[in-house]
């Protein structure tokens, strides 16, 4: 069941010229993190969000005096609290034909992790994964994978669903932590995981942690480097994830605080599912986000 977000129940209204973002694509996020759209100004109104030109709308709203106006940048900022926030599943058991190997000690279970041949490599139960994030700028078939810098280019590839990947914050210095996909490139026939491998779905990742305890399963699966508080993590998964910044509305949030991945699961129309990691709990979450976001990849072998 998908826990309340900070904004589920909240009433939204746009107005005026929106040069952040595009108008559909904020309003499809207010929904999908449980926000309600209004049509008009009135006392129902909770956010009014303003762009150039705003008019009437933010006249009457200022008269009202009940309703909360925001700028573009300040919107921005909500949104991406939310998507932080949010905890999207319960305990998931894997499915009993794959089911992760297990070890019992003292009442309680953890996964267990043998090294592969490869040191890039590490097998977990019967899934083999990459020890770190992908970071590739070339598809499987050679073709180059656009290296986007500036948000308005970032945009620029959701409007034509354009494959596009980055660095974390722009900054090439951060390629070891991997680059940022957004979901086209993901999905994209050309492939983009290497040969012999493949971008895990929702039910992948759901076998990695198996019967574990979602809120206690993070410190086996992060590293103890970048992290806050990174010393207790234990890492006997080995798979050593460290933390990412995600890409949402072109604009870098997270960074060093959280780690999330894509899967190839979609959900509604436009959006994705993800797999997360929080920085400051033990927590791990799956939920959707828009398909423009820049997330990490970690890929799964055949």
């Amino acid at each position: 069941m998908a826990k309340k977000t900070i904004i589920a129940g909240d009433t939204f209204l746009f107005t005026g010229k929106l040069t952040e973002f595009r108008r559909e694509e904020a309003e499809a996020h207010v929904e999908a993190e449980g926000g309600i759209l209004l049509s008009g100004v009135s006392a129902k109104l909770n956010y009014l969000v303003v762009g150039e030109d705003a008019g009437s709308k933010l006249a009457k709203a200022e008269a009202l005096g009940t309703v909360t106006i925001l700028t573009e940048k300040e919107f921005l900022k909500m949104m991406k609290k939310t998507t932080a926030s949010k905890s999207s599943t319960t305990k998931a058991p894997a499915k009993k034909t794959e089911k992760t190997v297990v070890a019992k000690t003292a009442s309680k279970t953890k996964v267990e992790s043998k090294d592969s041949k490869s040191n890039n490599e590490v097998t977990i139960g019967k899934q083999v994964w990459m020890t770190q994030n992908l970071n590739v700028l070339k598809f499987r078939n050679g073709d180059d994978i656009p290296l986007i810098k500036s948000d308005k280019e970032w945009k620029a590839c959701y409007d034509n669903k354009k494959a596009a990947c980055c660095y974390i914050n722009n900054d090439p210095k951060t390629a070891s932590r991997g680059l940022l996909y957004n979901w086209y490139a993901v999905n994209d026939k050309r492939g983009l995981a290497p040969k012999g491998f493949i971008i895990p779905s929702l039910d992948d990742f759901k076998i990695l942690v198996g019967n574990e305890d979602p809120k206690k399963v993070g410190k086996i699966l992060k590293s103890q480097e970048l992290w806050i508080n990174g010393s207790k993590n234990k890492n006997t998964t080995g798979l050593s994830i460290t933390p990412n910044a995600t890409r949402m509305f072109g604009e870098f949030s997270d960074d060093l605080e959280s780690a999330s991945f894509w899967t190839t699961t979609e959900a509604m129309e436009s959006y994705s599912m993800n797999f997360h990691l929080d920085g400051k709990t033990d927590k791990i979450n799956w939920g959707s986000l828009y398909q423009d976001s820049g997330l990490a990849v970690r890929c799964l072998k055949k």
